[in-house]
């Protein structure tokens, strides 16, 4: 079953047995075109090189793969082929099936250079609601941190905080690498992640709590697998760092809260790598870390917590297998400000682990 939307095969379009060469591709170096490669796989990537040097910045294209390594379900070969196309400098990809069963592809060509020919860019997206004591020590971390080969720029997304966040964070304003965003109430963390997602322009995303839970000296081991194109999503698994004994969590001052949150934890795991078939340790963590163009097309709803079942669940369908990297953690309790609801929220986890097993990936 198809599960993307393609547009309309372009007009003006080359088409080629096995790869277009020199003048061909500079006859229409503005795009769109579309081409025809039946060669093997390791060829994909030298047609794509070509392309990328002829066609203009934004410039669309259109491949259709008829080898039989390119069959299967969409799910099986998103992963490798977003990734190869990344690579070759190109964004927006999107596949689908056709009635012949050859697997096409549209992308556009990106504004820069490939990868691995320029610095890349982090988007690390940040929630704020009600987090003043801990904001600014964790934006300036977030800037003063330093990847080898990647820049990064901080979106913020303040939410109307009733504690004098919104003070704080527009302290940041006028900062070269600093994103504002300023929702008029709160609607959630899920809403204002997916607001900073929007307003994201990296090659790749993070996710970035304003609280000190996690620490960013873990970006550079979350990044990695993605710069090597060994994964385009990376969950950084949560060590315990702060003397729990049995899951993720220790309060000093809530032992009790802390370890049902845990038992909990390990339901909610259970529950999760069953409906999705997944066998992931810590689908819940706050850093998901991943290619920006796998979210082109991807319907992204939920408001609250239960965007991490959402977004998790949704990527696993679309065929992305995520590494999961080790990260430090220290928990803060509820009196240290943290806003999931033991009574609300599990309700909600349940509803989306379900829904978002069948519900529509992508937008029409």
């Amino acid at each position: 079953m198809t599960e993307e939307r393609v547009p309309e095969p372009v007009t003006g379009a080359l088409a080629a047995e096995d790869h277009g060469t020199g003048p061909a591709l500079a006859a229409v170096a503005s795009g769109p075109f579309a081409l025809t490669y039946g060669g093997e796989p390791g060829g994909f990537s030298s047609l794509l090189a070509e392309a990328h040097d002829t066609l203009d910045p934004g410039a669309a294209i259109r491949v259709r793969l008829t080898h039989a390594a390119w069959r299967g379900p969409l799910a099986r070969q998103r992963d490798r082929v977003s990734g190869i196309l990344f690579a070759a400098g190109f964004a927006e990809t999107r596949l689908s099936r056709a009635s012949d069963g050859a697997l096409e592809v549209t992308a556009r060509r990106a504004p820069g250079a490939p990868p691995a020919e320029r610095r890349t860019l982090l988007s690390v997206v940040m929630p704020v609601y009600n987090e003043r004591p801990t904001f600014a020590t964790v934006a300036d971390l977030v800037l003063k941190k330093e990847i080898e080969g990647v820049d990064i720029e901080l979106i913020v997304v303040e939410s109307n905080s009733t504690d004098g966040s919104r003070a704080e964070v527009l302290r940041y304003a006028d900062r070269p690498r600093v994103r504002l965003v300023l929702e008029d109430r709160p609607r959630g963390k899920g809403h204002a992640v997916r607001a900073g997602l929007a307003a994201a322009r990296g090659d790749y995303v993070l996710i970035q709590d304003a609280d000190l839970e996690y620490d960013v000296d873990d970006y550079d081991a979350l990044l990695a697998p993605l710069r090597r194109l060994e994964a385009g999503f990376v969950l950084g698994t949560r060590r315990r760092t702060d003397g729990a004994r049995f899951g993720v969590r220790h309060f000093e001052t809530q032992v009790l809260v802390g370890r049902l949150m845990n038992v909990g934890n390990m339901v909610f795991l259970t529950l999760f790598n069953t409906v999705y078939g997944a066998r992931l340790r810590d689908p819940f963590t706050m850093y998901k870390v991943f290619r920006r163009d796998c979210l082109t097309g991807l319907r992204l709803e939920c408001n609250r917590f239960d965007f991490d079942w959402e977004l998790t669940g949704k990527l696993l369908r679309a065929g992305y297998r995520p590494v999961e990297v080790p990260v430090s953690y220290r928990s803060r309790s509820f009196a240290e400000g943290k806003k999931v609801s033991v009574v609300a929220d599990p309700w909600s986890w349940v509803v989306a682990c379900f829904k978002y097993r069948f519900a529509p990936l992508y937008d029409d």
